[in-house]
Parts: structure tokens; sequence; C-alpha cells
């Protein structure tokens, strides 16, 4: 890039009389100039030049040499206008040095320096800071390690793409849809799944309006961005029935595929997520209560606050509850088979012994994992007793609750499921 195509940035100077600013004495005001580099919001400078309202030109942009002015006089208004002049240069000179190294600046840091003030909050703005920031506050908030792993990985690639485009430096406000989308292309081309690049412009956005939020940019830019990849369509895996009988039944050649499988069929008729499901192991009495129906009958089951809800920024007393009716099939293994001594194996080991189950088994889903209990529960239950009831039993978060289906209250999961047959028994085996 050459120096011409930098200075374009840099629009050309508009100076003008700060009149409000005129000395009673000898009504001349200070002349300032105006700053103004495309993206950034514009800032203004003294010039150290003075002029009174005759003496001012606005449409030359410059003082005026009148007739009847001695030679004196005229110089000093020749100095002035050269002022003004090298004023504009000197701008355009630092302007320069910082695109040449690599570098943004923005109207107010450049006024700065031109006042030979230290520039101030050097930082301030820049799209790699606003990605520390977000993630700095994802700290603060208690996000778990995953969450703060991706985010520090979303940050990292976004700086080898500024490494890419030698713009180290880019300020928040230079980003706009065009950019966004020059972003995601890149991603295309390096070979990353929609769901990856979706996190990846996600983080783009939050620290975008941070930006925002805080005032560093003045406009939202990148509203109404329209995504180039496709969405990844997530595969549910559900086991057929029978398959699922074949978890109690088959005789697996050791005792810890036994349990693993067992531990999925337990997932799979109550909806837990395998870390709910541990919680739920470990110690029960915690989370198994009674449910009165109308009829006074009493349901035992499980209620619990998702765990992938509860963050420390959170409030847990309004964090929803669900409440999932122990059927059959689950109180079969809880109080038959385990005595409500359930196994509890890491999700990582589980997701070793469930493929062998599968193998072991023949089961439809070869590369089973403990998330697949949850798909199976879902579509069963779904399929039995329809979307509203389903969805409350699995625990869904509040924003799908509200979107998707209307609130009902563990009582009425209990009636419903009565009124479509369930049987269920009030005693503990």
């Amino acid at each position: 890039m050459t120096n011409s195509d930098y200075d374009d940035d840099l629009e050309e100077p508009y100076f003008w009389r700060r009149a409000n600013r005129a000395k009673d004495a000898t009504g001349k005001a200070p002349i300032y100039m105006r700053l103004d580099i495309e993206g950034y919001p514009r800032a203004e400078c003294s010039t150290g030049v003075s002029a009174t309202d005759a003496e001012w030109s606005a449409d030359g942009q410059r003082l005026r040499i009148r007739r009847g002015l001695s030679k004196p006089e005229q110089k000093l208004i020749a100095d002035a206008n050269d002022r003004l002049a090298e004023k504009f240069r000197m701008a355009k000179r630092i302007y320069r040095q910082y695109r040449e190294a690599g570098s943004d600046i923005s109207p107010a840091e450049l006024r700065d320096l031109l006042q030979g003030k230290k520039k101030r909050n050097e930082d301030t703005g820049q799209l790699t800071s606003l990605y520390t920031a977000v993630l700095t506050q994802a700290q603060a908030k208690g996000r778990k390690a995953a969450t703060l792993y991706n985010l520090a990985h979303a940050r990292a690639h976004i700086n080898k793409y500024l490494q890419h485009l030698k713009r180290p430096t880019i300020h928040a406000s230079q980003i706009d849809r065009a950019w966004c989308r020059a972003y995601e292309r890149y991603c295309i081309e390096e070979g990353l799944s929609g769901a990856t690049i979706r996190d990846m412009l996600g983080l783009l956005f939050r620290a975008l309006n941070m930006a925002l939020d805080e005032g560093i940019i003045q406009e939202n830019k990148f509203i109404g961005y329209k995504y180039e990849s496709k969405r990844p369509v997530a595969e549910k895996n559900c086991l057929p029935v029978d398959e699922l009988q074949l978890l109690l039944e088959h005789p697996f050649s050791e005792s810890r595929l036994t349990k693993a499988a067992h531990i999925f069929y337990f997932c799979a008729y109550t909806g837990l997520a395998h870390c709910d499901y541990l919680r739920f192991a470990k110690h029960p009495p915690d989370f198994l209560s009674y449910v009165q129906d109308s009829q006074g009958q009493h349901t035992l089951g499980i209620s619990m606050q998702r765990q992938k809800l509860q963050r420390t920024d959170k409030d847990l007393s309004k964090v929803k509850e669900f409440f999932v009716p122990l059927f059959q099939e689950a109180r079969f293994v809880f109080f038959t088979i385990y005595r409500g001594d359930l196994p509890t194996y890491t999700v990582d080991y589980v997701w070793v012994l469930l493929r062998r189950v599968a193998a072991e088994a023949k089961l439809s889903i070869p590369d089973l994992s403990a998330k697949d209990a949850r798909s199976t529960f879902s579509q069963h239950m779904r399929d039995r007793y329809g979307s509203e009831i389903a969805s409350i039993m699995a625990g869904h978060t509040r924003e799908v609750m509200d979107t998707n289906y209307s609130s009902a209250s563990p009582k009425r999961v209990v009636e419903q499921l009565t009124l479509l047959g369930v049987k269920f028994s009030s005693t503990s085996n």
C-alpha cells in the first residue's frame, strides 16, 4: 500500500473559527482543525492560530490578506496560514507513520499527539483489547473452564487473522458487516465448521457490543449480519426401545460394561445429562421428591436444577427446577438392581465404555455416547406424551420454554401423565 492510499483515510482538513471564544479586547478567536478518519468519531484540536471575523475566510479555510495592510501585517497573516498548513502536514506524517507500522490511530489520539500530549489509553478500543476484556469478564463471572477455553481459542484466532491482514491494532470502529464477511470467508477457507465459525463471529460481536456499550464506538455497523456458512444440524441419536432393552438383557463381557449400559438406560428414562446423573447418583436424597396430584396420590421423582444453568453470576433462586417422575424402567435400575447405590464413571470413561457396549450388543449407534441417552429420552417421551410434557421433564431452559412451550408445574406433569395412562407407585420400590 502506498502513502497516498493511507492518506486517503485521513480526510482533508476543515479549519473553523471558534467565534464563541473570541476575546473582547481584540475580537480574535482561536482557529480549530477538525480531524476526520474514516470509521472513527471525529476530533478537533486548536491550531495555535487566531483571527478576527474580518480576517477569517470560512470558504478559503485561511486568513485573508486584505488591501491596505502593511507588509509586516501581510507577513503575519502569511505566517499564520503557513502554520495552519504545517499543522495538517504534521497530522498526515504522524498518521502515515502509524499505518506503515501496521497500527491504527484514532482522531482523538492523533489530536493528543499534535498537542504534545502523551497518547492516552493507547489500546482502548482496539479489537484485541476488547477480546481480552470479554475473556476477563467471563472469568470474573465464573464461567466454566470449557467456556473460557473456547473464548481464548477465538481470541487467538482473531489475532492470527489480524496478523494476516497486517493490522494487529485495528480499532473497533473500523469493523462493519463487510469486514465480518471477510473474516467469515477466511474461517471458511481454513476449513472451520459452521459451528466453530459461529463461535468465532459470536465473540467478535460480543466484543463490538461491549465497545458500543462503553461508548468506544458510536454506531452498530454489524447489525443484521447474515452468516454465509451453513449452520450444522446437530445429529440427534436415539436408540429404539428394543435396543434399550438389550442394555439390560445382553450378557456383556465385563461388569463395567454392564454398569455403563445401565447408566445409559437410567438416563434414557430420566433425561438426565451425565453431569446431572453423577450429582444424583452420589447422593440421591438431595434430589428425590414426591409430588401430590389433585387426587392425593404421591409420585416419586427427581427434582433439580440443571448443572449447565448453575453459574456463579446467576441468582440460583431464579433458575428453574425441573421434575421428572421415576418411570418403572428407571425405578427398576435404581431400586431393584442397585438398591439406591448407582454406579458412577467420569464422562470420558463412560464414553469409552459405551462404544464397547454398542459393539458387543450390536447397537444401531456404534459411537454411542452419554449425551445420546438424553436425546433418546426426549424422542421417546415426545412420541408418547407430546412435546410440552417431554420438554418440561427434560429441563429445558426458561428461554426455550417461553419460546416453544407453555409453563407447567410438577403437579401438572404427573396429572397429564396419569391421564395418558401411566401408572405410578407411591412406594419406594
